[in-house]
């Protein structure tokens, strides 16, 4: 589960200046990224000007769905609040110290000696994989395929359906779409 620089959230890259040749329509797109891209940046340093960031809870390993994907989510945030979503490759080294039990000996005996290696997704989707059983993620599948709404409103179908797709991980917007459309 290591990932390269291609995958790595580029909208936080400084945007190319004006370029010899550009058109005046090439220049104002030019100026409105910018403009777009100073204002995520502002707002990354607002944040983190005297507000403490919410520390995730300590995630022991436990092969709990809800539990699991709290921690990430949690982590997520903790990464905007610290303007650490600048810095791809310092993420999971950041996070580290929120992982205790079998995810920390995971950390430990597979992440941490080569840590600038790795980056968010890739570590979330190893973490899944040494966590829970080694069924898991086929007994995801199964759950994804055969989930229908029957009783329940449309927002919990959907919400079990993205809970399903954010811990498989490779589940495409259209696949998500068709399960609601047809599941139900």
């Amino acid at each position: 589960g290591q990932s390269d620089d291609s995958s790595e959230d580029e909208s936080w890259l400084e945007p190319a200046g004006p370029q010899p040749g550009d058109t005046d329509d090439v220049m104002a797109a030019r100026q409105d990224e910018r403009r777009r891209w100073e204002s995520r940046v502002n707002k990354t340093k607002i944040l983190g000007k005297g507000i403490k960031p919410v520390e995730p809870r300590p995630y022991n390993g436990e092969a709990d769905e809800i539990v699991y994907q709290k921690f990430v989510l949690d982590c997520k945030w903790y990464i905007r609040q610290t303007g650490l979503h600048l810095y791809p490759r310092e993420q999971v080294e950041q996070i580290s110290p929120f992982l205790i039990g079998k995810a920390q000996t995971f950390y430990v005996m597979k992440v941490g000696p080569n840590v600038r290696e790795w980056t968010l997704e890739p570590f979330f989707e190893a973490l899944v994989d040494y966590c829970f059983p080694n069924d898991y993620r086929q007994q995801l599948r199964g759950r994804f395929r055969r989930c229908c709404q029957g009783n329940r409103t449309i927002q919990d179908f959907e919400n079990e359906l993205t809970m399903l797709t954010n811990l498989l991980g490779d589940i495409n917007e259209r696949d998500k779409i068709n399960r609601l459309w047809f599941g139900s």
